[in-house]
């Protein structure tokens, strides 16, 4: 598999994103330094992050975005990597109330840009929507950050495609930069489950249908879905917890694993994957699986999607 180019944009990459959810925190910074290094060795070179990673563990702040700019510092890598972090989530210490005011957006990209040492970000998304709000200030806060030269791109995260589809009408009418990816669940699995966050935003047929009409591409989290095709074929299904057995063990889901099983004996390569490699080919508008991996083995596994 080669690098693309993503739709709306210049960006040429591999179409797997490093996630660092974990890092600074679940991981070390060392090993996250080992993890980003090795990960440019393998041909990737998104990596994505957000204002808040790992702030739901006590201590620091922002801990992922000033691991990655040590690392940037360090390496002397900025201009291998596409660095793709979120700002404006809800205020998770104030009832997730909304955070999408204009002083909101440009506050956060300034932490950002701090955080990880450089002059622009590649893509800047908000990492959450909030339905009450008109979209029009929205989009010209963000239409100000790329003119500004903050950000090169903006795109969104958790947002449903009515409201990306508004959106773009609203900035297409006004001459503004348009939303250009999005950030939502999405996995190869049968059905996304439903998720507990109702700020979260999962895959389904009416979103689907307009990422195949627009081709915008998407970033999908929970690309690996939880890790169930992997357990399924090292455990089997008497040993998955009852989580994943009521979620994700229907028959189309088997028939899905036995396919991916296909596809790891045929390719040499895991099952996990084969579940990434199908989840880019077989969608019908570009992906970008984003692997939260917290070990280098966990990346190498995942970075040979990129053989078949």
């Amino acid at each position: 598999m080669k690098k693309r180019v993503l739709y709306g944009t210049d960006i040429d990459a591999l179409p797997i994103a490093l996630g660092t959810a974990d890092f600074g925190a679940k991981v070390s910074r060392e090993d996250a330094y080992y993890m980003m290094d090795r990960f440019v060795d393998l041909g990737g070179s998104i990596i994505d992050t957000a204002l808040i990673y790992s702030d739901w563990i006590p201590g620091e702040r922002s801990r992922s975005e000033k691991t990655i700019g040590a690392w940037l510092k360090k390496s002397g890598k900025r201009s291998e990597v596409i660095i793709s972090t979120k700002g404006a989530h809800h205020d998770i210490e104030n009832g997730n109330a909304p955070r999408l005011r204009r002083e909101d957006i440009l506050g956060d990209i300034e932490k950002s840009l701090t955080h990880l040492g450089c002059g622009v970000i590649d893509i800047y998304w908000l990492h959450r929507d909030c339905i009450d709000m008109e979209v029009g200030g929205i989009v010209e806060t963000l239409d100000y950050i790329v003119r500004s030269g903050k950000a090169r791109y903006c795109g969104v995260s958790n947002w449903t495609a009515a409201r990306i589809a508004e959106a773009n009408r609203f900035a297409e009418e006004h001459g503004l930069y348009p939303i250009c990816a999005s950030q939502i669940q999405y996995n190869i699995a049968d059905n996304v489950p439903e998720v507990e966050d109702k700020t979260l935003v999962a895959m389904n047929d009416a979103e689907y249908g307009f990422y195949k009409q627009t081709k915008m591409p998407v970033f999908a989290f929970s690309a690996q879905a939880k890790g169930f095709f992997t357990k399924l074929d090292k455990m089997g299904a008497e040993e998955l917890s009852k989580t994943s057995y009521a979620k994700y063990l229907t028959d189309r889901n088997k028939e899905i694993y036995n396919h991916l099983k296909e596809v790891s004996l045929d390719s040499g390569v895991s099952v996990n994957a084969a579940a990434v490699a199908e989840l880019i080919r077989t969608s019908d508008f570009q992906v970008v699986p984003i692997a939260g991996c917290r070990t280098v083995e966990q990346l190498e596994d995942t970075m040979t999607a990129m053989n078949i």
